[in-house]
């Protein structure tokens, strides 16, 4: 999975895969080592080789450095998730006022990601659909990535908080 524009990328490696439910995504793009990427034959991925020697898009291009480094955001998002529910479980064992105040944002900012990602990544463009610039789409934009992530923060501190010491391993 390798999007061209800045939020599909980033979105697709972190909230979509999150709020999917998936465990691990792998995007398709590689470095392509000279005659080993395949001519598309009538649209097969099959036929002789090409000889190319770059990181090659959707659309046949060099990716930018900015993909690879909002795919690594993108995973960024998915592991403050996924830490934020291992931590949520140990706190939910607490019978404590802090304990319970830092799962109940837990749960919040949890239930707030799943509940706005559609499940099919068809749904997802990103994208003018005249001048296929990269746009936002659903509400997901610069700023809610960045709101996003401090909600994260603020919530992983509450909860580590929470949590009597050598409890806050999420592993």
């Amino acid at each position: 999975m390798m999007g061209q524009g800045t939020y599909f990328t980033r979105f697709m490696f972190g909230y979509f895969m999150y709020g999917s439910g998936l465990k691990a995504m792998t995007p398709w793009t590689y470095p392509v080592q000279p005659k080993r990427f395949p001519v598309n034959v009538d649209n097969h991925g099959e036929g002789g080789l090409n000889v190319s020697d770059e990181f090659i898009g959707l659309d046949g291009k060099p990716i930018p450095t900015v993909q690879w480094e909002l795919s690594r955001e993108g995973i960024d998002d998915a592991r403050y998730l996924v830490t934020i529910e291992r931590l949520s479980a140990k706190a939910r064992t607490l019978d404590t006022p802090a304990a319970k105040a830092a799962v109940a944002d837990a749960d919040q900012l949890l239930d707030s990601v799943r509940g706005s990602v559609d499940r099919d990544v068809r749904h997802y463009k990103f994208e003018d659909p005249k001048t296929l610039e990269p746009q936002p789409q659903d509400g997901w934009d610069a700023a809610k990535f960045d709101a996003t992530r401090k909600q994260s923060v603020a919530v992983l501190k509450k909860l580590l908080a929470a949590l009597p010491s050598g409890h806050g391993d999420a592993h």
